[in-house]
């Protein structure tokens, strides 16, 4: 499509395709985006997409993984040191979702990919950078018979730190999130735990993943990913 005389091709793609994510390197005048392309809802396929242009709207780079089952990334991109964070969502064939969090570095190449929240449907929304250099991933978990918020804090490595799941009796899910100077983090969702369908949902917890600010001298341990006092 033309666009202020700057042009992207997405002709070598069949079927539908579409960007979500966007990072701008203004050091090096690049722009890093991640999409879905080839998705097929009849087919359930589709594969995620991270490519870089320049600012004339020029490729420079792209990177397609091509999963058996339908998979696409959801939130922004994270750009940190030359690399890039990213969300996608895996659909396995049983219709379960698996968050997963992939690290590209500039030339598309895929340093790593995990997911490894526990062994149960997950999903993942939006994701953030703290303060403690830290990525904070923001989405859904289904604990029992309902969905619950969940927040996830990984190291740049990809390792899992820990994480914590939020509700009351009904699903409950998490979209967004943003964390402010002191390392609270909040979230924003929908609620279906309330006499309505649903309603707004706000969440704020410190920067342990919990209600409780904790005192400063306090020790914890975290055991199997979760934080214990």
């Amino acid at each position: 499509e033309q666009l202020d005389n700057c042009t992207l091709s997405t002709s070598d793609y069949d079927l539908n395709n579409g960007l979500q994510g966007i990072f701008l390197d203004e050091s090096t005048q690049t722009i890093y985006c991640s999409g879905t392309v080839e998705a097929s809802i009849f087919e359930d396929e589709a594969n995620t997409l991270f490519l870089s242009v320049n600012l004339s709207g020029e490729i420079v780079t792209q990177s397609v993984i091509n999963t058996p089952s339908f998979e696409d990334f959801g939130g922004d991109i994270i750009g940190l040191n030359g690399a890039f964070y990213v969300l996608s969502n895996k659909y396995l064939p049983n219709l379960d979702s698996k968050g997963r969090l992939i690290k590209y570095l500039a030339n598309g190449e895929v340093e790593f990919i995990v997911e490894d929240v526990p062994n149960t449907p997950s999903s993942f929304n939006e994701i953030a950078l703290g303060s403690d250099g830290y990525i904070y991933i923001t989405g859904s978990i289904e604990i029992g018979n309902n969905w619950q918020a969940l927040l996830v804090k990984y190291d740049t490595l990809g390792n899992l730190i820990w994480w914590e799941h939020y509700g009351l009796d009904d699903s409950d899910f998490a979209y967004d999130l943003t964390i402010d100077q002191n390392g609270s983090i909040l979230m924003t969702g929908r609620t279906e735990s309330t006499e309505n369908a649903a309603d707004v949902l706000l969440i704020k917890v410190n920067c342990l993943g919990l209600f409780t600010e904790p005192i400063a001298d306090c020790n914890y341990e975290i055991q199997g990913n979760q934080v214990n006092f």
